[in-house]
Order: C-alpha cells, then sequence, then structure tokens
C-alpha cells in the first residue's frame, strides 16, 4: 500500500466519485486532509492545513496491493489552500495553488521505487503566492510542469523536472534547476539567486543585483546588472551594464577572451568582465 505521511493521522479522507465540477471546502485549522477520488477539487482555508492527493496512480501499482492501485486513474487533483503555512502535497498533472505566506506546494513523493524510470510526472501548475512560501517538484521525473512563487522571500527547487518552467517574482528569492536540463529559470524579484547548473538550462533574469549560474550549452538573459554569474562549457551570457548614460550589452562566451567554465564573474562599470 502506498505511504501516507504520518501527519495524515486523525484528518478526514474524502473518497468516492465527485461530480466534475464540484469542489469540497475544507474550513478548519490544521486540519489534514487525504484526497483519494476521482476529479479531486479541495479548497482548505485553515491555517497549517494539510492537502494531500494520492500521487501519480500508475507509478504506485508496483507497491499498491496487486490489483488494486491506490488512486483511480482518471483524475489530476485542483487543491487550493488560503491558510498560513499550508502545505500542498499533489501528483500528476496536478493543479495547485497556497495563497497563504509560509506555505508549501510539493509535486510528486518522498522516494522512488527501482522502476522510476517506467514512471514521469508531467502537466502540473503549482502557484505559491504567500511570502516566504515554497514550490517543489519531487521525483519521479517529468516534463511540462511549471513552477511559481510570487512572495518575498521564496523558494523553487525543480528538481528532475525536464523541459519545465520554474519563476520566482518576489524579492530575494532562490530558484535551483540544477538537477535537471532543457528547464527555463525565470527570476523577475531584486537579489534573485538562480543556480541552473546542469545542460542545456536558460535563466532570464529582470531584477537588479541577482546572481545566476548555468552549466553546460547554458544561456543566461539579463536585463538588469548582475551581482555575479558563471557559465558552464559552451555557455553564453548576455548582461546589461550601464556606461552612465545609457544601458548597453555585454556578450559573453565560455572559451573566449579568457572566460573559464565554472569561474564567477561581473560586468563592471567600464563593460569589462572581471573574475570575482
Amino acid at each position: 500500500m502506498a505511504q501516507i505521511p504520518a501527519l495524515l493521522e486523525s484528518g478526514i479522507v474524502i473518497g468516492g466519485d465527485l461530480e466534475e465540477n464540484q469542489w469540497v471546502v475544507i474550513p478548519y485549522d490544521e486540519m489534514n486532509v487525504s484526497v483519494k477520488c476521482n476529479f479531486p477539487k479541495v479548497v482548505h482555508t485553515g491555517y497549517k492545513g494539510l492537502v494531500y492527493g494520492d500521487v501519480l496512480p500508475t507509478y504506485w501499482e508496483a507497491v499498491a496491493y496487486p490489483d488494486e492501485p491506490f488512486m483511480p486513474v482518471e483524475a489530476p487533483g485542483e487543491f487550493v489552500t488560503t491558510g498560513k503555512e499550508s502545505k500542498i502535497w499533489a501528483g500528476n498533472g496536478s493543479s495547485t495553488v497556497a495563497m497563504g505566506e509560509q506555505s508549501r506546494i510539493i509535486i510528486g513523493i518522498e522516494y522512488s521505487p527501482e522502476d522510476e524510470e517506467e514512471h514521469t510526472i508531467n502537466g502540473c501548475k503549482a502557484f505559491a503566492l504567500g511570502d516566504s512560501s515554497s514550490a517543489s517538484f519531487k521525483n519521479p521525473p517529468g516534463s511540462d510542469n511549471l513552477l511559481i512563487t510570487a512572495g518575498i522571500d521564496s523558494y523553487i527547487d525543480l528538481g528532475e523536472a525536464t523541459k519545465s518552467v520554474g519563476m520566482v517574482a518576489g524579492d530575494n528569492s532562490t530558484l535551483y534547476a540544477r538537477d535537471a536540463n532543457d528547464n527555463v529559470a525565470i527570476a523577475t524579484g531584486y537579489h534573485c539567486d538562480v543556480n541552473a547548473e546542469n545542460t542545456n538550462n536558460t535563466v532570464i533574469i529582470t531584477g537588479e543585483n541577482s546572481s545566476s549560474a548555468v552549466g553546460e550549452h547554458g544561456i543566461i538573459f539579463a536585463s538588469r546588472i548582475l551581482e555575479s554569474f558563471t557559465i558552464g562549457k559552451g555557455g553564453v551570457a548576455s548582461v546589461v551594464w550601464h556606461d552612465g548614460e545609457r544601458n548597453r550589452i555585454k556578450v559573453i562566451y565560455e572559451g573566449e577572451e579568457g572566460i573559464e567554465a565554472g569561474r564567477y564573474y561581473k560586468v563592471d562599470e567600464n563593460g569589462q568582465v572581471v573574475e570575482i
């Protein structure tokens, strides 16, 4: 049988078949909700609420009862929390929104069976809107996912997602896309840190005083002055600098003009690339 977090004990279980457009509203503080039904749509308004949508059903067939998948196969979940310090745990194809401060969204599961390469988690959309919140993609791997945080001091980890997008919109936020490739990582807030040190990742930065790292064949586009950046083998960075009168763009290529992979640089007030 699939693992259930200990926090779900003494909570609410939603089961059976719901109407396709029917929502369930949970108004209680510190209430844990486990969702085991088709077409689940849940709004949790309580403080420290937990909504757990059973993970990708085909993924669990190897560890569920022999002829009884733990969750019906039809239903990617739609889950919303509005309370502070809430947590959503969802699986394949899910759409999730956490509106309160210090909230968390987790896509995936805590560990992988040996046959994880046969299964993926795809097409998920996660939006964490409060300050000091996070959205994380756990295993198994997957593609076509979108994770966004809007509050300050927030965090995204794209994990093993590929061909996916992560975006931190608040100041002082962090975005990790270092465990997989072919992702797009976007930071629009000030003082953000974007680490995409794997292959073929693209970073877009529009906030002041941010930093970025990409790996092999990675690309950085920065429309504001960066505090620091590093590129991998075959990487390139396009970085704005200001000459005192107008913005200019400096293009930096790994392997040219002394630029080495893995070293940290910045563009100074004269448009020169200097190692940090």
